[in-house]
């Protein structure tokens, strides 16, 4: 994808970012946390050895703006097909990381 991108694109890609997350920060007063699914789907290991670039694009589809957005995320695995749990990064924490022992 970077090779299609202009530097100009690039430049300006935060300036088409604030307004959206302006936009979206009304939201985020009634609600604590987001679950979304980490992939939208499960790919067999031939499936992936087969096309790997374009399957591995795949996973992350539904979580990649947690960063973008300013968002803390954790994936989970569970069920075959994992969860994300994404939050505002300044808020009382709900996704801890807990030291083990």
């Amino acid at each position: 994808m970077a090779e299609r991108l202009a530097a100009v694109e690039v430049f300006n890609g935060p300036y088409r970012l604030n307004p959206i997350r302006q936009q979206v920060a009304p939201v985020w007063q009634s609600v604590d946390i987001q679950m979304l699914p980490t992939s939208p789907t499960i790919h067999t290991v031939a499936d992936m050895l087969a096309d790997p670039i374009a399957k591995n694009s795949q996973f992350g589809r539904h979580t990649n703006f947690a960063n973008l957005m300013g968002l803390a995320a954790i994936a989970v695995a569970g069920g075959g097909i994992g969860r994300t749990a994404a939050q505002r990064f300044w808020q009382r924490p709900c996704l801890r990381c807990r030291r083990a022992g």
